[in-house]
Formats: structure tokens, C-alpha cells, sequence
């Protein structure tokens, strides 16, 4: 009996101290809100309780460290509910490290007004879209200048680089690379080459004004 008693008190610290440390970063969280601070901590605290902890908790590590790396200490304008709300949603269920620091970027971003970025609705759908090979792939395109809107990159040494020349004979990338990079140009975050049939090729891939501004929100500096 005595045993169960000092399991049953156990459990009870651990979720004690797992309540806490919800709360505590709700009112992180909050933060980014324009409303009262009770409210808004309210708010996510309540559509976030499902989630688990400790996703919630890296998310919420990851903007702390990215906006001291910023040199920022917290944020500089309010952002919309519906937005904020979106991404500690989507955010704190990612479970690829990689992609939940793109969620954690968006939001530093959101909330920075000496960014001059504005975080649009139809970038969390976007980012809700990709997989952590897209993403790679996509930075290693918009790794080039702006420039590369008008210009073509060449896609057959990816995932390890692109480059700018034309290759001598036809080369096509491997197969997962189409597949990332058909769902980039689906995204309307890149142009491919054209065929006489009208599908897509690509072996040849740009940059689009969409795809810079979204990479641009994700990276929090202009790009």
C-alpha cells in the first residue's frame, strides 16, 4: 500500500510539473497575441491540451533560441489569431525537427515587424505540405540569388547540389527528387520546364515570387 501511495504521488508530480510547463509556455506563446494575456492563454493553452508535450515544449525552445539569434527579446508586433493559432496547431505535431524549426521561424517571423516580412495566410498551408526532402531541396534552390526567378537551375545532381550548366547529354534527377519537386512546382513554389505534351520537366527547374517570399519568411531575412 505504502509502494502504490508513492507511485500514486509520483504520477501526480509529473503531471503537475507537465501542467506547469504548459502553462508557461502558453504564456510564451501568448505573447505573439494582440488580445489580453490571460485570453490569449487561455486560447492556446485550451486548442493545444491534446498535443504532446514534448513537441510543444521544442517548438517553444526553438523560438526563444531563434529570437536571440535575431537579437530580438520577444515580439515586436501582434500577429493575427487565426495565424498564430495555425502554426502552434501544425507546429507543435510535427515530429521532424527540421520542419518544426521552419514552424518556429514562421512564427519568430510573424511577430518581428523589423523584418518588413509579412507571414500570409497561405504560407502555413504551404508549409503544412512539405516534407523534410522538400524543404531541403527547396532552400538549395533559392540558395541562388534573386536573379534565378528568370533563370533556369538544373536538377540532375540533386539532392547534393544544382547547378547552372547545361549538361552535355539528357539527365534526368532520381526519382524521390521529381516527386519533391513536383510538389514544390504544385505549391507554385518553383516553375519547371515545359514539354511539347504539356506535362512537366524537370530536369529544369526557377525560382517564382511566391516561392522567394515564402523562403524569405521561413529564413526571417530577405533573401
Amino acid at each position: 500500500m505504502e509502494e502504490e501511495t508513492k507511485a500514486v504521488k509520483e504520477v501526480a508530480t509529473t503531471v503537475g510539473k507537465a501542467i506547469d510547463a504548459m502553462a508557461q509556455a502558453g504564456q510564451f506563446f501568448a505573447k505573439f497575441f494582440t488580445g489580453p494575456l490571460e485570453q490569449a492563454s487561455g486560447i492556446v493553452e485550451d486548442r493545444l491540451r491534446f498535443m504532446r508535450l514534448e513537441r510543444y515544449m521544442r517548438l517553444k525552445e526553438r523560438a526563444v533560441e531563434i529570437l536571440r539569434q535575431r537579437e530580438i527579446s520577444g515580439p515586436t508586433r501582434a500577429v493575427p489569431l487565426s495565424i498564430l493559432v495555425r502554426i502552434l496547431e501544425f507546429g507543435s505535431m510535427e515530429e521532424d525537427n527540421d520542419l518544426q524549426d521552419l514552424w518556429a521561424q514562421l512564427l519568430v517571423t510573424a511577430g518581428d515587424a523589423k523584418s518588413g516580412i509579412v507571414v500570409e495566410p497561405a504560407f502555413i498551408g504551404i508549409l503544412q505540405n512539405l516534407s523534410s526532402r522538400d524543404a531541403a531541396i527547396l532552400d538549395k534552390i533559392y540558395s541562388f540569388p534573386m536573379e534565378y526567378e528568370k533563370l533556369g537551375l538544373y536538377t540532375y545532381a540533386l539532392p547534393e547540389k544544382l547547378v547552372t550548366d547545361n549538361p552535355t547529354v539528357e539527365m534526368n534527377p532520381p526519382k524521390d527528387v521529381c516527386q519533391s519537386l513536383g510538389n514544390l512546382n504544385r505549391l507554385g513554389l518553383i516553375a519547371s520546364g515545359m514539354m511539347w505534351d504539356a506535362g512537366s520537366n524537370y530536369q529544369l527547374v526557377s525560382q517564382t515570387v511566391l516561392g522567394r517570399a515564402f523562403v524569405t519568411a521561413c529564413r526571417g531575412t530577405s533573401s
